[in-house]
């Protein structure tokens, strides 16, 4: 577009024509103006954009913070729950053994637990508090109805702990006779890890097996391809006692036994790797732990070795 200027002195209008600095200098003013308009846009914008976005965070901070105080709330109730139950335990056990039961359960507080998971986000505390819900619910109902079954048996069999297989069932047993603990362990013959239903007991050929416990020997089973020559005891309260891999057997089935009577000598028979006792315990034919019931008849150091012996030892006898 053609600029004119006014000529006082002529008195007239002439074309105004721009140098070659003019034209530079009113792009440079130009281009400016661009950039700092453009400046400008981009504070407002970020302001604005930064202003929703920290409102939507402190919401959802918000939302998180309160569903975190209601997860907080439900495990510390369940954790009550379970404090309830294990101290149910420690009386059951107190009326079946009449000892005091050992230190068997430790727990966390839940000031240091919360002060662990505060220092998390939010988001990743919900999670795990979720977790650790789920968890402790799944114990509250394992535990109860564990210890249902047992109050409605112990309804039957009275207070005798000699109804119960709590008692080495090896004649002179010693720590350093533990072998391969209940569990997943190496299986000497076809090197596989296989469940162990049981506890290895080591032990020379001849050396006494005991009854764990009162009962009836209902099963005798001599020169069997996989377990050699076992016994079971039915104890009449839902429990049962398996003796395997032995040597001699020396009673009959049908025979009423008494605890910490002889039944058996160690052998080795069946698939057995050395000679030794396999010993199981079964409640309501569900196999269990054995290491859980000789708390009545060793001291808790004692019980301890023992854990930590069986448990290191990768590989079964049997």
């Amino acid at each position: 577009m053609k600029r004119f200027r006014f000529n006082r002195e002529l008195l007239n209008f002439s074309e105004e024509r721009r140098s070659l600095a003019g034209w530079v200098g009113k792009f440079f003013k130009y281009l400016f103006a661009s950039i700092i308009a453009a400046l400008l846009y981009l504070t407002l914008f970020s302001l604005l954009f930064d202003s929703n976005k920290a409102a939507m965070l402190r919401e959802e901070s918000k939302m998180l913070k309160s569903e975190f105080g209601s997860l907080q709330q439900r495990m510390e109730l369940l954790e009550g729950n379970i404090s309830y139950l294990k101290e149910r335990d420690r009386e059951l056990y107190r009326l079946i053994f009449n000892a005091e039961p050992p230190a068997t359960y430790e727990t966390v507080s839940s000031e240091e637990y919360y002060y662990q998971m505060d220092t998390a986000d939010f988001e990743q505390n919900v999670e795990n508090i979720s977790k650790v819900i789920e968890n402790l619910s799944l114990q509250a109902a394992q535990i109860s109805e564990l210890l249902g079954g047992i109050e409605v048996q112990l309804r039957k069999i009275g207070k005798s702990a000699t109804n119960l297989p709590s008692i080495v069932p090896l004649e002179g047993f010693m720590t350093d006779q533990t072998g391969a603990s209940f569990g997943n362990k190496i299986n000497p013959f076809y090197k596989t890890v296989r469940k162990h239903g049981g506890i290895d007991l080591l032990a020379q050929t001849g050396t006494f097996v005991l009854a764990s416990a009162d009962g009836t020997v209902s099963e005798v089973k001599r020169k069997d391809r996989v377990l050699g020559n076992y016994i079971v005891i039915d104890h009449h309260n839902g429990y049962k006692t398996k003796y395997c891999y032995l040597g001699e057997i020396l009673v009959p089935k049908g025979r009423v036994v008494k605890q910490g009577g002889v039944i058996a000598k160690v052998g080795l028979s069946g698939m057995s790797f050395a000679p030794h006792l396999h010993y199981e315990v079964h409640f309501l034919e569900e196999e269990i732990d054995p290491m859980n019931f000789f708390f009545a008849d060793l001291a808790p150091e004692v019980i301890r070795d023992m854990m930590v012996t069986s448990i290191n030892t990768g590989q079964s006898l049997d």
